[in-house]
């Protein structure tokens, strides 16, 4: 991890696991992706039970998207931490 991206992450882990995933995970990742997929289905086949089905599927799929990269940043930034 090279040194800028280890101070910003000092300075992002103080908001803790639930930010980044809420920020990053769920409203940077799993709505976007969401809306972006069930907008695609909903022209080419109208409202359909599965749309919502699917936005929750990628609401949930945001946050894990979120603890993933939360714990492989942390572990990345304990692991240079120890180096030196």
């Amino acid at each position: 991890m090279k040194s800028t991206r280890k101070s910003e992450w000092k300075e992002l882990r103080v908001a803790g696991c639930s930010a980044w995933v809420s920020k990053r995970g769920i409203l940077g990742f799993g709505v976007p992706m969401g809306l972006f997929f069930a907008s695609q289905a909903w022209i080419q086949s109208g409202f359909t039970q599965a749309l919502i089905v699917f936005a929750l599927a990628a609401i949930i799929g945001g946050a894990l998207f979120g603890l993933g990269t939360w714990y492989l940043s942390e572990w990345l930034y304990r692991r240079d931490s120890r180096k030196k």
